[in-house]
Parts: C-alpha cells; structure tokens; sequence
C-alpha cells in the first residue's frame, strides 16, 4: 500500500510504501496523524498503522490487532465522526460460510473508539445491518487462512445476500455506508446503507 501526498488536491509527491501489508481497508485522519486500518490475513482481523509527522517524513506505528471479532470477519470502514470519536463497521461471518458468499455477509459489527486505536469492543452497538435469513440449530465448518481454523458458521435457511467491503462517510446529520453488495445467484456491485445516526440500524438504499 503506497500513499500520495497533495497541499492543493492537484500536484502529488509520492510517499512511498506505507504499509507492508496488501490488505488495507480504510483510512483516516485525525489531530495531525493518519491512521491506515489493514487487515491481517486478507478479510479478518482489523490491525492499525499511526502515521506521525505528517509535515515531514512520515514515521509510522504499528499498533497490530485492533478489534477481537470472535467471528473473525473484517473488511472493515472506519469514520471518524463530528463528535471525534472512531467509528468502526466491520463483517461478521458468523451467519454464513463467508468463502460461498464473496467473503462477505449478510450481518455487520460496529465498535466505537475514542482514539482511534484502543477500546474497540466487537458488537457494541446494536447491528448496523442485518439481512439475515432464518437461523437453524445446525453449524458447518469452513478454512480461510493457514489461523483460526476452522471457521465456524450458523446455517441458515433461505438464500442470503451478502455485503462488505465497507466505505463510511457522513454528510451533515447522515451517514453512508458504501459496500460490496453480494446478491445470491447474481453478478457483485456496489450497494449502500444510510441511517440519520450513526448507533441506530442503517436503511438499504439500493
């Protein structure tokens, strides 16, 4: 992951790699530092990287493993709100064997921080987004990464759509969620959510 640098969004320097991982997610900025959210292995996991010294050369700090999502997805977007606090939405797998589904799901997390970097918690809130079919009582199993294996999953009746992949933004009072949208038995596109609040259930626009 390269970043790019620009004082009037029209001549850029480059900065070089930032990050050693291929997996970043989302970034943001905050009281002079730049934080680059990654995930580690690809899909799961949400760690963090603190750029320092935005006016010269950056200087970079790994702080690892940011959120403990016991259904191990990820893929998250983070936003960082008027109030100052990091917002951070993420996939949960657990409804779904994820690798049938675009490594998406139909049920996201969100956690809250007030730094950025510590004070994560999976489930906070209440979901931001659930399409989730009707739950069984029956499990199935599924590999991902060479960790955590294997994965578990509740099996659930009825085809079920799958997002993630997410983008936050907020404009004024409202706030986006932008995200794969993974329709069964049809092609991948981008799909979005939006809620007047960013701790209540987001609405599917489309």
């Amino acid at each position: 992951y390269h970043a790019w640098r620009s004082a009037d969004m029209k001549t850029w320097r480059h900065l070089g790699k930032v990050a050693s991982s291929h997996w970043v997610t989302t970034a943001e900025y905050a009281d002079g530092r730049i934080f680059l959210y990654y995930d580690e292995p690809n899909d799961q996991d949400p760690h963090l990287l603190v750029g320092e010294n935005v006016e010269g050369e950056l200087q970079w700090t790994d702080h690892g493993k940011v959120l403990a999502d016991p259904s191990h997805g990820s893929d998250a977007g983070v936003i960082r709100t008027r109030e100052g606090d990091f917002h951070l939405f993420y996939e949960d797998w657990t409804p779904l064997n994820a690798r049938e589904h675009s490594w998406d799901s139909p049920l996201a997390g969100h956690a809250s921080s007030p730094d950025g970097i510590t004070g994560f918690r999976p489930h906070e809130f209440p979901f931001p987004i659930d399409d989730r079919t009707t739950p069984t009582e029956r499990f199935g199993t599924y590999d991902h990464s060479s960790r955590d294996q294997p994965l578990v999953y509740r099996i659930h009746e009825g085809e079920q759509d799958a997002y993630g992949d997410y983008t936050a933004i907020q404009v004024g009072d409202r706030c986006y969620l932008f995200c794969d949208y993974d329709p069964h038995g049809e092609p991948m596109r981008v799909g979005c959510w939006w809620s007047d609040s960013v701790f209540t259930p987001f609405t599917w626009s489309g």
